[in-house]
């Protein structure tokens, strides 16, 4: 379970770093909102930030929160609070996703005793861990969205989704009502026709 908590939580960091700097996309250059990255997506400039991404996901957490202050310059005060115990937490999924659960002494040395190696976890600690994840989760949306996230992700959907014949995109409503639709579909839920207008007119804009 920890091991499952863990991967989601860097699937999640991955997901809003790359969409941050897609959104931003002359914040790792020091240049925070000069470019609205939506102008990047609709004239399709390729930009590689794996590298970026990367540097928040893997590795030791000192290096990953470096790797995030460097990009955003800055690290929330609750996600640096979380650093030792999200440390602690990936050694120990570390060794059960690479060990089986136990010290790598254990397969080095035939005659230790594996089961004095075996990696512990009661319930109130799991429990314990699983809300550090969620509070590390929600400080960086928190940051994230309010300095470099904003609405980029519904208008990157908006990109896609304008692009599909007018067939797949049911327009018979409108076009905005449709695209309201669409968003309802993909997450159970929708800012609303009146707001995917706005959205529209904000992107044909650009």
């Amino acid at each position: 379970m920890l091991l499952s908590a863990l991967s989601y939580l860097e699937a999640y960091i991955s997901a809003v770093v790359t969409l941050s700097l897609r959104s931003d996309p002359l914040l790792r250059y020091g240049q925070s909102h000069t470019i609205d990255g939506v102008t990047w997506i609709k004239r399709e400039v390729h930009d590689d930030i794996s590298d970026h991404v990367l540097s928040c996901v893997k590795g030791q957490w000192s290096k990953r929160l470096s790797g995030y202050g460097k990009l955003f310059r800055t690290v929330p005060a609750t996600l640096r609070s979380c650093e030792s115990d999200l440390e602690r937490m990936r050694v120990i999924r570390n060794g059960v996703a690479h060990s089986f659960g136990r010290d790598t002494r254990y397969f080095e040395d035939p005659l230790v005793d594996g089961a004095t190696l075996a990696e512990r976890l009661s319930e109130p600690s799991l429990l314990k861990w699983l809300g550090v994840i969620e509070q590390a989760a929600m400080a960086i949306d928190e940051h994230l969205f309010s300095q470099h996230l904003g609405e980029f992700e519904l208008l990157w959907h908006y990109h896609r989704w304008q692009a599909l014949p007018a067939a797949q995109r049911a327009l018979g409503s409108g076009e905005w009502r449709a695209f309201s639709r669409h968003i309802n579909v993909k997450f159970g839920m929708t800012p609303g026709p009146d707001f995917c207008k706005e959205l529209r007119n904000y992107y044909n804009q650009l």
